[in-house]
Order: C-alpha cells, then sequence, then structure tokens
C-alpha cells in the first residue's frame, strides 16, 4: 500500500518545522506543542482508558498527530492510526460536499425542491429545497427526537430510512417558513443522501467512495448503511459512570448522511488537507460550502452547507463536531494559515470540540481557551431539597406583563421550568426558595404571601427580573382526573396512542416503551410534564376530547392527540 504523501514524517515533520511554526506563531520548538497537546490529553494517555486520535495538519504536512488510550478495554487494543472512528454529525460536511459534487456536474441544483426527489413527503416540503437542507433551515422535523421520546422507538431500535420518511410523512405541517430559521435537523441531512442515491443510482455509500473517499486516498473511510456489518479495527465506545467505564451501544441506524461515517485520524488529515487543495471539489465548490447562509429577513447565520465557519483568535475556522453512541468528533480549518486539526474519541469525557480549539489557540500562539477567560468567582453551590420540599413549588404561572405561562414540575433533585414559546430548562437549589439553572443565567425566587404560600415567582434572566403570579386552581381529586382525563389518546401525527393514567393523586402520561412521564397541573385544563404543554380540549357537554401538546421541539404548534373510546359522551363534568 502507497502511504500518501501527506503522511511521510507521522509524527511530526521535522524538517522547514522552524519556519512552518513561526509563521503559525506558537514555539519553534516542536517539543513544547506536543507537550501542551499531550497535557491536554494527559488524563486519556493510560493502559485502562479509552481515549483520542489526534492530528494537526499545515499546507500538506503532518505536524502532530498522537494517540492517546484504548480503542476496547476487554482486550487492552491501543488507540492507533489505524483505528477507525465512528464520526457522528462530523459526518455532515462529506455529505454536503457530495451534493455539491451533484450540483457542479450539472446533475441537480441546490434550489430544487426535495419533493422533485423525493415526492412521498407532503405537499407542504414542496417549499423546501436542497439548500434549505443543506442550511438547516427546512423547517422539518428532527426525526432522532422525536422517535426516541415521543413515537414509540428507543435508542436500542434499528431505525431505517423508511421509518424517517413515514415519520415525515405524517408531519402535519412545517415548523416554520424555510429559510427563515436556523435549527438544526438530521433529518435534512438523511433526505440529502437520499437524493444522491436517486440521482445517481447507486446507494450513497457507494457514490461518496468513488467520488470523494478514493480520490483522496482515504482507504479507510466509508459511509454505513447496515449497522450490523463489521467494521475492521472499529474503536468500541465507552460511557463513564461514577468512575468506571461501561460499554456504550452503537445506535441500528441502517441509512447514512446525518451521521453513520467511519474513518481514521490518518484519513481525516487527508481530508483537512483537501480545503487548500480542492482536489475533490474545485474553488468554486469550495468556497460555496464555506459561506455563512442568510435567512430570509436578510440576517447572517454562522452555518454554511455542512459546516459551521467561525470567527476565533482573529481567524476564519471551518468547523464541525459530532457525537453520537458516546464517539465525539471534531475538525478545525483555518484557510489562512493552511491549519487543521481533528481529534476522534471513543468516550464523551473527552470534549473534542472544546480540545480542538484549545489547540487551535496553541498553534496560533494564543494562550489556551480557558486562559482567556477573567477568573470568576466559585458560584454558590447547589444544594440538597427534598422533593416534598419541592412539591409546594410546582404548578402554573403567569408573568404578568407578557401573559406568558410558565410550568414548574417538582423532581427528585430539581425543578423543571417550561416557559410557554420558549423552552424547558433545569434548575437546582441553591437555598429553600431559591433555585438556579446550570449555567446559572436564569435564577428562579419563589415568594411567600403572608400566610406562607408561594404566589409568585421572580425569574431572573441575565440581570432582567420578570414576576410570575401563580395560577390559582383547584386541585382536582383523584376521582375527578381519572374520570375527566384519564384514558387512551392517539397521536396521528406520531402513530402511536399515549395513555393518560391518575396514580396517587397524580395524573402521568404512559407509554408501553417509555414508562410514566408524570405531569402538573398549572391551569383549568392545562398540564405540565417533560413532554410539554398538554391543553385539553372538551365538548359542548364538557367531555373531554383530546389535548394539544406543546413543546421547543415543535416550535410550540400543536400536536394533536385524540381521546379514544368515550371521549364525546355527554354528561362529563368539567372541573372546578
Amino acid at each position: 500500500m502507497k502511504t500518501p504523501p501527506l503522511l511521510v514524517g507521522l509524527v511530526f515533520v521535522s524538517s522547514g518545522l522552524g519556519t512552518v511554526a513561526t509563521s503559525l506563531g506558537f514555539d519553534p520548538n516542536h517539543d513544547a506543542l506536543s507537550r501542551q497537546v499531550d497535557e491536554f490529553f494527559a488524563r486519556w494517555d493510560k493502559p485502562d482508558t479509552p481515549g483520542a486520535a489526534v492530528v494537526i495538519t499545515r499546507s500538506g504536512s503532518v505536524l502532530y498527530r498522537r494517540c492517546y488510550g484504548l480503542a476496547n478495554l476487554e482486550h487492552r487494543v491501543p488507540i492507533t492510526p489505524k483505528t477507525v472512528f465512528e464520526l457522528a454529525s462530523t459526518s455532515k460536511p462529506f455529505t454536503a460536499t457530495a451534493v455539491l459534487l451533484l450540483e457542479q456536474a450539472g446533475k441537480l441544483t441546490l434550489d430544487d425542491p426535495i419533493r422533485s426527489y423525493i415526492p412521498e413527503l407532503p405537499d407542504f416540503a414542496d417549499a423546501v429545497t436542497l439548500r434549505h437542507l443543506l442550511h438547516h433551515t427546512s423547517g422539518l422535523w428532527d426525526y432522532w427526537t422525536i422517535m426516541t421520546y415521543y413515537a414509540g422507538f428507543t435508542q436500542y431500535d434499528y431505525f431505517r430510512l423508511g421509518d424517517v420518511l413515514r415519520l415525515l410523512e405524517r408531519q402535519p405541517e412545517l415548523l416554520f417558513t424555510p429559510g427563515s430559521q436556523w435549527k438544526y435537523c438530521n433529518a435534512n441531512y438523511a433526505l440529502l443522501a437520499e437524493v444522491v442515491a436517486r440521482v445517481t443510482g447507486e446507494s450513497f455509500s457507494s457514490w461518496t467512495k468513488k467520488h470523494i473517499f478514493d480520490p483522496l486516498g482515504m482507504e479507510d473511510s466509508f459511509f454505513q448503511h447496515n449497522c450490523r456489518r463489521m467494521v475492521p479495527n472499529l474503536a468500541s465506545a465507552y460511557h463513564q459512570e461514577n468512575g468506571a467505564y461501561f460499554r456504550g451501544r452503537q445506535y441500528g441506524v441502517d441509512f447514512a448522511g446525518p451521521a453513520h461515517m467511519f474513518a481514521t485520524i490518518d484519513d481525516m488529515a487527508l481530508w483537512l488537507d483537501n480545503f487548500r487543495t480542492r482536489k475533490v471539489g474545485d474553488t468554486k465548490v469550495i468556497e460555496k460550502m464555506c459561506q455563512k447562509n442568510r435567512l430570509n429577513d436578510g440576517s447572517e447565520h454562522f452555518y454554511g452547507l455542512g459546516v459551521g465557519i467561525l470567527a476565533r483568535h482573529g481567524e476564519t475556522v471551518i468547523h464541525h463536531s459530532g457525537q453520537s453512541g458516546n464517539f465525539v468528533t471534531t475538525m478545525l480549518y483555518c484557510p489562512r494559515k493552511e491549519l487543521g486539526i481533528s481529534i476522534l474519541a471513543n468516550t464523551r469525557t473527552v470534549k473534542a470540540e472544546k480540545l480542538g480549539f484549545e489547540i487551535l489557540g496553541l498553534c496560533l500562539g494564543k494562550k489556551a481557551t480557558r486562559e482567556e477567560k477573567p477568573e470568576q468567582p466559585e458560584p454558590k453551590p447547589f444544594v440538597t431539597a427534598s422533593r416534598d420540599k419541592m412539591n409546594k413549588y410546582a404548578g402554573g404561572y403567569v408573568i404578568e406583563e407578557s401573559g406568558v405561562h410558565v410550568g414548574i414540575l417538582a423532581e427528585a433533585t430539581r425543578l423543571v421550568g417550561l416557559v410557554d414559546g420558549l423552552g424547558m430548562d433545569s434548575f437546582f437549589p441553591t437555598s429553600d426558595s431559591h433555585f438556579a439553572n446550570g449555567a446559572r443565567n436564569v435564577r428562579i425566587t419563589f415568594v411567600p404571601n403572608d400566610e406562607g404560600r408561594i404566589c409568585a415567582a421572580a425569574i431572573d434572566v441575565k440581570g432582567q427580573i420578570l414576576r410570575a403570579d401563580r395560577i390559582a386552581i383547584k386541585k382536582p381529586t383523584p376521582d375527578e382526573l381519572r374520570e375527566d382525563y384519564a384514558g387512551p389518546y392517539f397521536c396521528d401525527a406520531f402513530g402511536t396512542v399515549y395513555e393518560l393514567v391518575e396514580t396517587e393523586g397524580r395524573l402521568v402520561v404512559r407509554h408501553r416503551r417509555y414508562g410514566d412521564r408524570e405531569l402538573v397541573q398549572t391551569d383549568r385544563d392545562e398540564f405540565m410534564g417533560e413532554v410539554g404543554f398538554l391543553r385539553f380540549e372538551r365538548n359542548k357537554q364538557g367531555a373531554v376530547l383530546g389535548f394539544a401538546m406543546l413543546d421547543e421541539t415543535f416550535s410550540f404548534r400543536p400536536i394533536y392527540f385524540k381521546k379514544v373510546g368515550d371521549g364525546g359522551r355527554e354528561g362529563r363534568r368539567a372541573p372546578g
């Protein structure tokens, strides 16, 4: 096997390194950079941990390449330059390149509607173009979140492209007008890979091998369509619990595009240098790929065609990262310096994206990112509070100025707050009545009345104080919960049934694949839980017909569940 010229001198290129290093900004003594990078990865440079492979390239040369830790803990197999990793979402730049190559060949245009190629999608997809898919501005559902959290699938199932298409066929409407918003969506890239297959008459895996991987000499890279396929030299991925590592599960996905590309660190070095050589895709293709998108209102967004375009240390950086099944990956390329960095890891304890940018800073003669930030005082630690104590805060609140509803749900060690139209966050106690989210940029202080009952919440959002008054409602009895709300509900959009059940005076959403998810009443005929807000609808006789579920996953557009059975029966009583 012929060694590609880029990979000659595998660990450090010593010839002319001083000139290269000086132009970058780091110490011409390459041992100094090596030591600093090694320090970043010292935690995984051990004979009993998973780890990572790292490469730094410059102008066609490998400046640094090092592997840390084990590819397989059970058999003590070390990570080497020939170890294969799942790239997760770092696969997306390759999918975008495939589409751009077909455009270059005159096989398609980016402004073609997706239904020109996949007509089984709903009529509203006529407004969605290939460009919208590439930019993540389509308004389509992200299949992974919906299928694994709402539609009856779990991460232990096999996912096929047909499953994704059937879910998208059921989507009642777009989440937003195409091009008006940016919302990261894996379904976009699953559809793009299918477009490549339908246009070329070949499998996506076969076509990308011929037109991307083979021309670049990426001999160990491929997209996988069959998750049961054996992959030589594949790293096992691990997650950590209480200091011990456990085997992570590779997701059972039988299609490619948004992820499910496999590569070695040597192949990633070749890919990074293609941003310089344009061996695959000419200058027009690479420049189009690396151009920031503009939304419909003219505002600029950081995401181009399959890559992010960021500013770091006064340089433009082309970037993507990924995380899937405990594989964590990142790639960065600095065009002006012709500098590339990639990290492939088999444990989420390696923060690949953060470490990649810290290495970039070192290469540009800057302090590590963590040293650039001014020292902050240690935040006040979270305290322990019992669920019984936190239950007194659960319920509905309405923000005075806007009328927006806020729901608070008590869980074992935290409160979950859901703001209608904005989203959900977790809040942990800093004292009996004060809570903060993990980032500590939103804080909630609960306010009692003269009788000691909680009557309001002061919500501090980055220094802006919003008052939310508690919504006064009569707590329904167990009999009322059973009579009014309990029963099965069918959702056509998800193709699944949820059952609402009263248990110990609480209403829970039950699904045979997900178990019970608790709800808390926030207003008359309104409940809130981790599935979002549930707003019930009744007929003229007061019988519950169904509910609309609103959650940030769906941009707070309603997803309807119809009560099955006697939901339309007369004589059902509305609660007080």
